[in-house]
């Protein structure tokens, strides 16, 4: 048994083999300035060359692509749906009052189909696989998150628009795809920006509140409370600037994207 003691002439055998093994393979290794030197001259990720324009593109369109496959599949059915009300709500307008009522109704529709599918885009509810599974950061994701949303809404909305002037009961095609598409850009980044630091429904509230301040107002129509508000507005401030404040707000909310949209919960 006394072989078996940590200073057992066993154990004392095994060291000593394995101090002779350790020093025989002690000279095979480099040393430090070999190995510092095969660092430095081997080729650094970091010096490889810059993408094209066409391979940047490529990508942006692959991360558009995926971002189709993770936003709610309800963002259609919502938009399509809200292109028709705005539709029927223009023929009612339209053939009640004049064109002008049916052109702001139109418009209101729309801005609040707008208001919903962009915050059902960032929405907590669902995992955000594209984030958490590729080195890709927040900020492209939502980048590429809303312009899904967007590209859905305006596609329904020009087609919506091409069927209310068809009816003849609205302004001029152009007019009335400017009553909606310009403050769409205020209403989108308002979404947009107080869905990242709030929560969805926050900027729901707000994109409701502001919608009727932005649509335009009929000519004949009443200046009283919100009217009034939303006479002001529109009076004071050009379109010019409704459109800067929704591209800022957009941008402000893409730089301080520093967290995914969804995060994973822990495992129970």
């Amino acid at each position: 048994m006394s072989d078996l003691n940590e200073n057992g002439p066993v154990n004392l055998s095994m060291r000593e083999a394995l101090a002779r093994r350790e020093q025989e393979l002690a000279g095979a290794a480099p040393g430090f300035e070999m190995v510092r030197s095969r660092i430095a001259s081997s080729p650094s990720p970091m010096d490889a060359p810059r993408w094209d324009v066409t391979r940047s593109v490529r990508v942006t369109m692959a991360l558009i692509g995926a971002q189709v496959r993770v936003v709610p599949w309800l963002v259609v059915p919502v938009a399509l749906a809200s292109a028709g009300m705005a539709v029927l709500a223009a023929r009612f307008f339209g053939v009640g009052q004049d064109a002008g009522a049916a052109t702001s109704g139109f418009a209101s529709l729309m801005l609040l189909g707008v208001v919903v599918t962009v915050a059902m885009g960032l929405s907590h509810r669902s995992r955000d696989a594209v984030t958490l599974t590729t080195p890709i950061g927040p900020r492209i994701v939502l980048f590429a998150r809303v312009a899904v949303v967007l590209a859905v809404d305006v596609g329904c909305g020009l087609a919506a628009s091409a069927l209310a002037a068809a009816w003849g009961v609205t302004e001029p095609f152009p007019e009335l795809v400017g009553s909606w598409l310009i403050p769409l850009a205020a209403v989108a980044g308002l979404v947009t920006f107080l869905s990242v630091w709030t929560l969805p429904w926050v900027g729901v509230l707000f994109g409701v509140t502001a919608t009727p301040l932005l649509v335009p107002l009929p000519a004949d129509a009443v200046r009283i409370g919100v009217g009034a508000v939303a006479g002001w507005v529109q009076d004071a401030v050009p379109p010019v600037v409704i459109v800067g404040a929704g591209v800022l707000l957009f941008a402000v909310a893409i730089a301080t994207a520093k967290r995914p949209l969804i995060v994973p919960k822990a495992a129970s």
